[in-house]
């Protein structure tokens, strides 16, 4: 992963909870037989996964203004030891989010496009 890119999060649904940690909706992708079987099922068609406060200021900071490098250093003066190896942990979380096709690496010339920002929920 090359430290001067920048991560910038991929065009899905996620919102701040009452905790003020990030959440994020994945919608869940069936196959013919799963879609039947999750009707029957009543299986909800989506899944919330809720960050943790490292990896919410994470997602919050990946808006595609700050490069890998700057994302370690800003993390590392936030979190401190709590954080320890910051480089390390900070890589692997942009990885997982990479894997999981919620965020994507641009270079710093690159325009995002689509929206990065949260939704807003009903009360």
């Amino acid at each position: 992963m090359i430290l001067h890119n920048y991560p910038v999060r991929a065009q899905v649904s996620w919102y701040l909870n009452k905790e003020k940690f990030v959440s994020i909706i994945i919608e869940k992708k069936f196959s013919r037989f799963e879609s039947v079987i999750a009707r029957l099922t009543q299986a909800p068609k989506n899944l919330i996964r809720t960050l943790d406060d490292m990896n919410s200021r994470l997602w919050i900071l990946m808006d595609g203004n700050n490069s890998i490098i700057e994302l370690i250093e800003t993390m590392d003066k936030e979190f401190n030891e709590r954080i320890y190896p910051s480089a390390e942990r900070v890589i692997l979380s942009i990885e997982q989010f990479l894997d999981l096709g919620l965020v994507h690496i641009i270079s710093k010339n690159d325009k995002v496009y689509w929206n990065i920002n949260p939704i807003e929920l009903e009360d």
